[in-house]
Order: C-alpha cells, then structure tokens, then sequence
C-alpha cells in the first residue's frame, strides 16, 4: 500500500500544493490523538508529491489537538528549489488551529515525548533541553511547560508531577471490542 492510500491524502484538484487527510480511528493512538509519525508521514508524502524530489530530512510539530472526525488541511510550500536539493515546508492544520512552538518548547515537548511515561525532574530537562552551560535555574522549566500547556489547550499531555518534575502519561490500550 502507498503513502497516499495509507494515509487517505486526497489532492486539491485545483492547487496540487493543498492536500486534505481525514483523522481516523486507525491513524491515532489509544488516547485518540493523531500518531505523530501518521502527521510526519503524511507531509513528508505531500512533500514528495509537490516537489518530485525524495525526503532526505524531517522535523514535525505535535498535532495531538488532531482526533476523529478532524481534517487535516496540509499546504506544501517549496521555499527553494536548486538543482540538486529543494527546501519545502508543509504547513498543517485542523480548522483554524496552527500550533507554533519556539524551538525549546518543541525540544521540551519532544524530550517528554521521547521519555512517555517516565518522570523527568527539571534538572534532568534542563540539562538534555536547554545543555549543561546554561545559567537558568529550574524554573525556566516550569515557564516552558506552561507556555506549552496555554498553546496547546486541553490536549496537552504533561502531567506535573508534585516535587518531583513532569512526565508525558504512557498511551492508553485501545479497548478490546
């Protein structure tokens, strides 16, 4: 099966650079947000389409605000295109909803991600997010987390962790039918 089939992306038959994916149950997880590679995946598909060159790099913002029956709207956009290398961006959104993370929000995020499940204090996050020379202290952690908890609302997965740090709770398991 393709990308396209896999991911039920369908073209704009007027624009081949706007691209829709419908959010369903087989493409989110036990909580029902959209899989963040099923986003990746997706614009990375679009990404070839428009461009007609290979992926050779990614990064993708957490879209876990996507659930059934949401539709993704992703707009591809080529910034450069040399003779060997083309710079595309895929933009996407669920409505009105574009989620923009600064670079060590999005690191932050993608930290707790990466460690779903487990608690992570503020000096292990400012050490693997922000590096061992940084001057702050452990609050800049906490301000962090509550910009990421005011952008992206009621989805968001952080769960703070009293006295100890913050964690991203393990994906449920599906119900069995």
């Amino acid at each position: 099966m393709d990308a396209r089939t896999f991911f039920g992306l369908e073209a704009d038959a007027a624009d081949r650079t706007r691209w829709r994916m419908e959010v369903v149950r087989g493409l989110t997880s036990g909580t029902g947000a959209l899989f963040g590679g099923c986003g990746l995946g997706a614009c990375i598909e679009v990404m070839e389409q428009v461009t007609g060159r290979p992926c050779i790099w990614a990064t993708a913002q957490y879209l876990s605000f996507a659930r059934p029956p949401s539709i993704v709207e992703l707009d591809a956009v080529e910034v450069v295109r040399g003779h060997q290398i083309s710079q595309a961006r895929v933009i996407a959104r669920v409505g009105d909803t574009e989620v923009q993370l600064a670079p060590k929000e999005f690191d932050l995020l993608w930290e707790l991600l990466d460690h779903r499940g487990l608690v992570l204090t503020r000096d292990q996050l400012l050490e693997r997010v922000w590096g061992y020379t940084f001057a702050g202290d452990t609050r800049t952690v906490d301000v962090h987390v509550r910009q990421l908890r005011r952008k992206l609302g009621d989805a968001s997965p952080i769960v703070t962790v009293w006295g100890v740090g913050y964690k991203v709770s393990p994906a449920r398991e599906p119900a069995k039918a």
